[in-house]
Order: C-alpha cells, then structure tokens, then sequence
C-alpha cells in the first residue's frame, strides 16, 4: 500500500540511560519489515539469550515516528536477582532518526528505565 513503506528499512541506534542502565541496552538493531505490524529488534544480550532477532510490535504513531513494543526474558529482573520478562517500548523518528527506549517488568515493582539516542542506517 501506498505510504506504508518506510525509506530506511536497518537501523543500528546508540542508546544512552537517563537514569540506571538496568536492561537497557548500548545499542539496539531495528530492521523495519515493509508493509507489515512488525519489526526485528536485536542486541548483544538478544543474540546472545535466542540467536536471531525478537519481534517487536510495529505503530506508526505519525508520519515520521513508530513505537516499537516487545518483550525479552532475562536472567535477573529489574531490581535484583530473580528471573523476570521485561517489556520494551521504543518511540522511533525518522524524520531526525532519534530513539527514546523505556525498560520495564510488566505487574513488577514499578522499576522503569530510560534511555534515549540516535540512530544511523545498518549496513547490510
């Protein structure tokens, strides 16, 4: 469909944290798939845990930005120790290629982590 295609498909974005680096990740790999609800998202800690790319849930939230929401087992949770899924939303512009990432563990303690970068396109 028309308007749906994105003109940079791979992406590689540094991410900084706001606050605690906790789950965020340094660098996040994001491969849009055209004309489709979804994206490929990796990093180290991803290819390391399932050796290939998760999916993220794809929203064009405008004309030039997509939230990305998906979802990643790690060993610890947040705040300690214990095994925990946590979730991750990303807010995507293509217009200026800037990336904000918030970390969370849905129903846990409210512990949430912030981190924001920049983005530049993946050579294939």
């Amino acid at each position: 469909m028309p308007g749906d295609a994105v003109a940079v498909e791979a992406l590689s974005c540094g991410v900084t944290p706001i606050s605690s680096r906790g789950h965020l990740p340094s660098e996040v790999s994001i491969q849009l798939l055209a004309n489709q609800r979804l994206a490929a998202v990796s990093n180290n800690w991803i290819e390391m845990s399932y050796g290939q790319p998760v999916l993220a849930n794809l929203k064009r939230r405008s004309e030039a930005s997509f939230v990305l929401n998906w979802e990643v087992e790690h060993p610890g949770g947040l705040g300690g120790p214990e095994p925990a899924t946590v979730h991750y939303r990303a807010v995507l512009n293509m217009r200026n290629l800037k990336i904000t990432v918030l970390a969370s563990e849905p129903g846990g303690s409210g512990t949430r982590q912030r981190g924001t970068g920049s983005c530049a396109t993946a050579d294939r």
